[in-house]
């Protein structure tokens, strides 16, 4: 996976958070935790990346641990969903075949750059 410099940061944190977003808003429904549950992982996937972490079993635990303390009764998910779904949306980013994935996966990163162009995301 590409190592990330500490000049993307913020713009990494932000593509993460919006596409984990909009992954919780297509999978489930609108809810307002969404928009904290995505950029609290993104923070702390960017975060162990730009120490150096590329392996995606230790991203996935360290994202996983990061949001165990999360408030989750407004979600359908869980921390261990969505740090996996973390490294999901790296791998596809980053042209790695992805097991298990559905039509909105796959389209998810043009629908989620469409909103951004839209000033929506």
């Amino acid at each position: 996976m590409r190592q990330i410099t500490r000049d993307e940061r913020d713009a990494e944190i932000a593509w993460l958070a919006g596409m984990l977003k909009l992954w919780l808003d297509d999978e489930w429904s609108i809810q307002e935790p969404h928009r904290d549950l995505g950029m609290r992982a993104a923070e702390k996937c960017t975060e162990m990346r730009l120490e150096g972490c590329e392996e995606m079993g230790s991203l996935v635990m360290g994202v996983a641990q990061e949001l165990i303390d999360f408030d989750f009764s407004d979600t359908f998910v869980n921390a261990f969903e969505v740090a996996n779904k973390c490294s999901e949306i790296l791998m596809m980013r980053e042209g790695y075949e992805v097991c298990c994935i559905n039509k909105d996966d796959e389209t998810r990163q043009e629908r989620y750059d469409a909103l951004v162009a839209a000033g929506e995301a």
